[in-house]
């Protein structure tokens, strides 16, 4: 099997998928092997596909709950320590089922959210609370929260109301966590809050608690693989330690198994990420191969590695992590003979990280929908900087600590003024406005293509003699990349979604192919006054959380035009986020809007970035495709839901009207200006309330479809029973994001379809 190892991997991989594409791939493959070798070869491989395939599916029947939707008590033992933020807790717990729980626990008071700050890993406690399901995402191409927790074998959500009776009974893997967690709360106390998340991410993997705005600097510039502990850590405390013990007298076998014995800790210690797992279980097979006196190229080792991982936990395949750390490792260990051509060290840096970027941007672009051209760049700055300074630097200073505490502390000094321009310098980088291209989500097909793309250029840049021929291909691979990606825009249709942000409105339009792209209202969450303590330090965010990966996975980087219906928090408490994030063109506000301390604050925040703010009232067109006509407000309102924007509109085949808070009052005065308004698809006034969407309204405009956006159990108790019974009297069709998710209604050259997300293949014409 020498030699033979990657077609393993390849095949247990595609097994594990188990889509249609992989099929696709697998024949392909299988066919390529029979040419290659023989048809017993690839007889041998469709039987690995076989039993890699039925085994993975035994292990998707075997993931399943022992427990029910409901209340429930007992005893259940923390796992990993809580993370606290603010008032709020969140840990496993697995119960004495043996099952993993994901647990939150909201603190009423100060002193007990200090008392909690002494709960660690092994801590068997009395839980009492109640046991939710988790939710998919209800949003397109967002984050699955059920399918996130799935993959790792929990099934339910955990609201803690009491917990009491704790007592500490830790084993060995226990034990190594505590010793993860001491060094982690050594690091918190020694360093400076902004460096102190990096210092943890770089020796022991943790980076829950790097500041939400570096973490998303340092992904937008491609360098966030930095951060995690791969390769680079193993191989030199590996190395270290195997000549340490050399010198203090060990034997060489004496040394391998102890290092072999080691490794597996390590992997605990730094938190057994799939990219750590990855290098130590390499490390590992190159030991025992030594050991053996077996020899064991490289390709072999990665690909009995990627085996043995999946064999574990085929789970991991949808890991993102997983995915980078061999498509990179894979990258580099096959393009061993271009590496060779290079002449000096930097040439070398140069082509290893072309190699990584190229390798990775496909995966890069299928989970976060953009890209850095200046990702290359960054990373010839960065990568040294890392390797040869902040990485030993940060054992250093750890190490001085602990020897000589105030040495120690001058070096962590200097420590941090070096991480503190790396940020800044980052900073000032992913401001500029070529520091990302937003693409869009592409499918899984269009991954494995551009993967074929890719492949297909590799091979005769391998083969090419010089360095203007390698260039010259690495050009055209850019150039072919980016033709497809123009492709697949051209081709995509064009949408209406109600976005389900819970209580609020959040409507995105845009035309097919190249067309314009609007949003109309933001949503926003109601918030009360807290105390410091209760404060949590990365807030839910609709906005940064849900509308800007939304819109990042449309490919909109530009708004054509914002609409803000009125002032309410629960229609524009994201608009200030949305213009910071994304280019607005227009912003379209109704007469009237100022009544507050908000609105101002949204214009202020409008004009700094240079947008154009247009004033408009019942009457106006606004020509830019697809025309919008202004209804309302129609002279100075009675009351601010009244004095909302509402819109008319034709997009795909159908007639929109857009009401945003618009109650009975103000229907009237429209049907009184507009007396033969006709509509094929009603967005409902002001969340299904009671005193919107009257008889009168609703018979005289004949809507066919009706939406509601609302939010799951508000207290509103909207929509109204009242408002559905009238809907139902008049066969209207009605789509709820309570109930539904989000409601899009997707269509080309006229002809759509509507559909709910999640998607449970429910669709009506």
């Amino acid at each position: 099997m020498k030699g033979q190892w990657t077609y393993v991997a390849m095949t247990v991989l595609l097994a594990s998928i188990a889509s249609f594409s992989a099929f696709l791939v697998l024949i392909c493959l299988v066919i390529w092997i029979n040419k290659k070798y023989s048809m017993k070869t690839s007889i041998l491989y469709m039987t690995i596909y076989i039993l890699m395939f039925t085994y993975s599916s035994y292990v998707q029947t075997k993931n399943v709950t022992i427990y029910s939707k409901g209340e429930y008590k007992g005893y259940g033992k923390i796992i990993e320590s809580p993370s606290i933020d603010g008032e709020k807790m969140s840990f496993i717990i697995e119960m004495d089922g043996k099952e993993k729980i994901k647990s939150y626990y909201t603190f009423q008071k100060q002193s007990e959210l200090e008392k909690a700050k002494q709960w660690r890993s092994g801590a068997v406690c009395f839980f009492e609370g109640e046991l939710i399901e988790p939710k998919q995402n209800t949003i397109e191409n967002g984050f699955n929260y059920k399918k996130n927790l799935n993959s790792k074998k929990i099934h339910w959500i955990f609201y803690v109301t009491s917990i009491r009776q704790c007592q500490d009974q830790r084993n060995i893997f226990d034990q190594l966590q505590l010793y993860r967690e001491t060094i982690q709360q050594f690091i918190e106390s020694h360093y400076p809050d902004r460096s102190s998340g990096f210092v943890q991410a770089l020796i022991i993997g943790e980076r829950r608690n790097i500041e939400e705005g570096d973490y998303q600097v340092y992904q937008q510039l491609g360098i966030v693989h930095l951060l995690a502990i791969s390769g680079l850590h193993v191989g030199f405390m590996t190395g270290f330690l195997y000549w340490l013990l050399l010198r203090l007298g060990l034997t060489k076998e004496q040394v391998i198994l102890l290092l072999c014995f080691m490794l597996p800790i390590f992997a605990m210690i730094t938190g057994a990420a799939p990219s750590v797992l990855r290098a130590c279980l390499m490390a590992e097979i190159v030991l025992l191969s030594q050991l053996f006196y077996k020899s064991v190229i490289p390709a072999d080792c990665i690909s009995i590695s990627f085996i043995m991982l999946l064999i574990i936990n085929p789970f991991y395949v949808d890991h993102i992590g997983f995915q980078l750390s061999y498509i990179i490792s894979y990258a580099l260990i096959f393009s061993q003979p271009l590496l060779k051509k290079c002449h000096h060290l930097f040439q070398t840096v140069i082509m290893v990280t072309l190699l990584s970027q190229v390798s990775s941007f496909p995966i890069v672009l299928y989970h976060f929908y953009e890209f850095s051209p200046l990702s290359v760049i960054v990373n010839l700055l960065y990568v040294p900087l890392y390797v040869f300074l902040l990485l030993p630097f940060s054992f250093i200073t750890i190490f001085l600590l602990l020897m000589m505490k105030p040495l120690g502390k001058m070096a962590v000094s200097l420590h941090h003024a070096v991480f503190d321009f790396s940020l800044q310098f980052a900073e000032m980088i992913s401001d500029w406005k070529i520091s990302s291209i937003t693409v869009g989500a592409i499918s899984e097909v269009s991954l494995v293509f551009i993967y074929i793309i890719i492949f297909y250029f590799m091979i005769h840049i391998e083969k090419s003699e010089t360095i203007h021929r390698t260039v010259s291909l690495l050009l055209k691979l850019i150039v072919v990349l980016f033709l497809y990606v123009i492709v697949m825009k051209a081709f995509q249709p064009g949408e209406v979604t109600f976005i389900d942000v819970g209580q609020g409105d959040a409507i995105f339009i845009r035309e097919p192919g190249f067309g314009n792209s609007f949003l109309i209202d933001t949503g926003g969450i109601l918030t009360f006054d807290k105390e410091d303590w209760q404060k949590k330090k990365s807030p839910f965010s609709i906005g940064e959380d849900n509308l800007i990966p939304f819109l990042k996975s449309k490919g909109v980087a530009t708004l054509d035009g914002l609409f803000l219906t009125h002032g309410d928090i629960d229609h524009v408490g994201e608009a200030i986020t949305i213009l910071e994030s994304v280019h607005v063109k227009h912003l379209f506000i109704p007469k009237f809007f100022i009544k507050g301390d908000m609105e101002r604050s949204i214009l202020s925040a409008a004009t700094e970035k240079e947008v154009n703010i247009v004033e408009v009232s019942g009457g106006d067109q606004i020509s830019i495709s697809p025309t919008f006509l202004v209804l309302s407000p129609l002279g100075n309102p009675g009351s601010s839901n009244d004095g909302s924007l509402v819109l008319y509109a034709k997009i795909g085949g159908k007639r929109w009207l857009f009401t945003g808070d618009l109650e009975e009052e103000g229907e009237f005065k429209l049907l009184n200006v507009y007396p033969n308004l006709q509509v094929d698809v009603l967005k409902v006034g002001h969340h299904g309330s009671r005193t919107s969407s009257s008889e009168a309204f609703l018979h005289a405009i004949k809507p066919t479809y009706a939406i509601i956006s609302v939010g799951r159990n508000n207290r509103y108790n909207h929509p109204h029973q009242e408002v559905l019974t009238r809907l139902h009297t008049e066969n209207v069709i009605i789509f709820r994001t309570d109930e539904m998710g989000s409601i899009q209604y997707r269509f080309r050259q006229g002809n759509g379809t509507f559909l709910i997300y999640p998607p449970y293949d429910i669709a009506v014409e």
